[in-house]
């Protein structure tokens, strides 16, 4: 099972609502072989290929999560920290967990 730091029924950022969404935090470790996703009950650990010179890092988390998860994934905090945390819209926290529990590394 994979740790999820909040849901938020409804989230308001930058002036739009946003419903069903879930903040995760994430642990990156950039510049490594694969990418993997390493879900445990206490954190999530993704190792990504790019390195963090010029946001390159930041950028693969998102076209990654956004791909496995099939929903819009922002950034809520740690842009340049290996600690983020991310917010997956239109999702509620049950269906994240069936979709980064079911990803074999």
């Amino acid at each position: 099972m994979c740790y999820v730091w909040a849901t938020c029924l409804t989230l308001t950022i930058q002036g739009q609502t946003v419903k069903n969404s879930v903040c995760i935090e994430v642990r990156v470790k950039p510049n490594q072989p694969e990418f993997k996703i390493k879900c445990s009950s206490s954190r999530i650990d993704v190792e990504l290929q790019n390195k963090a010179d010029k946001n390159q890092a930041n950028i693969e988390l998102i076209k990654m999560f956004t791909k496995i998860l099939k929903k819009p994934v922002k950034f809520v905090s740690g842009r340049k920290s290996k600690n983020k945390v991310i917010k997956i819209e239109s999702m509620t926290e049950e269906q994240v967990f069936e979709v980064l529990g079911a990803i074999k590394n």
